[in-house]
């Protein structure tokens, strides 16, 4: 729909508001000088006199007369009701029609961006799958008695925690991960890097959120250059996310990542990333579970 669309079948109905109410103005006119047309020729009957008998004649004449008027004018504006009643039908048509198309087009939208997101898990997925069946290492992943083993370690711009990171530190850990997240993993006297490197050294998934916070930020990418030798070694693997960000604006940032698989933000809601980032780690551990 249209903005102009609406705006001018707003301005119609107004019209059409106004007509009715000049029809019923006319109505009323028309039936009042009817009246005393009506009056005069009563009293003109009961005249005494010639001159009494035409002057109230007179008066039926002219009240008659203008209630034909009003008779004429309400017909005007009743075929005018008519057109613009006609025209407000046409165009609000015209607006539902564009509406329902719009619609149309935002479901196939949203449906192209679930399997375009329902592809990129798959191919993460057989990455993963590929590197098991090739032995590459994967690194440590949480054991019992492990206490400074993590799943995931979360690198962030503290500028996301509330929208978007806190939420998904929270999801995953609702499904049995153990995370890497400050607020989780700092308590009162710590020493942040030495934290902050033990849970680099301890995860074997390193979840980076990338938006414009991130890159504006000196240390979370620290913590990537960390991840991404984790990487290249062997001995992690980086999840990115695309937080409020385009293909185009991770390659002007980091064109290395941007032909990195990712799962975006605006594909799937924080549950779902979070279930996905817990099927990946089940993954592993089958796969290190053959492997034994």
């Amino acid at each position: 729909m249209s903005s102009f669309d609406q705006s001018r079948l707003n301005s119609i109905n107004r019209e059409i508001a106004d007509l009715h109410r000049k029809i019923a103005d006319e109505s009323k006119r028309e039936a009042d000088l009817t009246k005393r047309g009506l009056q005069a020729q009563g009293q003109a009957s009961r005249a005494t006199s010639i001159s009494s008998a035409k002057s109230y004649l007179s008066a039926a004449e002219r009240y008659m007369a203008d209630a034909q008027k009003a008779r004429e004018r309400r017909a005007d504006y009743t075929q005018k009701l008519a057109r613009k009643t006609e025209e407000a039908s046409n165009l609000q048509q015209r607006i539902l029609k564009s509406d329902l198309e719009n619609r149309q087009k935002q479901f196939s939208q949203d449906q192209k961006r679930q399997r375009e997101a329902e592809r990129r898990i798959q191919e993460l997925e057989n990455q993963l799958a590929e590197k098991i069946a090739t032995g590459v290492p994967i690194g440590r992943l949480v054991a019992e008695g492990e206490a400074e083993t993590y799943d995931v370690f979360i690198s962030h711009a503290s500028e996301d925690k509330t929208d978007f990171v806190a939420s998904l530190a929270e999801q995953a850990r609702s499904k049995g991960l153990r995370v890497w997240y400050d607020e989780f993993s700092l308590s009162w006297g710590d020493k942040l890097r030495r934290s902050i490197d033990r849970g680099l050294s301890g995860s074997y998934f390193g979840v980076v959120v990338l938006s414009e916070n991130f890159f504006k930020k000196e240390w979370p990418q620290i913590e990537l250059d960390a991840l991404l030798e984790k990487e290249v070694s062997g001995t992690g693997r980086i999840l990115p996310i695309w937080h409020k960000l385009t293909r185009d604006e991770i390659a002007k940032y980091a064109p290395t990542l941007s032909g990195t698989l990712a799962l975006r933000t605006a594909d799937l809601s924080t549950e779902e990333i979070a279930e996905r980032l817990a099927e990946m780690v089940a993954r592993v551990r089958r796969g290190r579970a053959e492997m034994a």
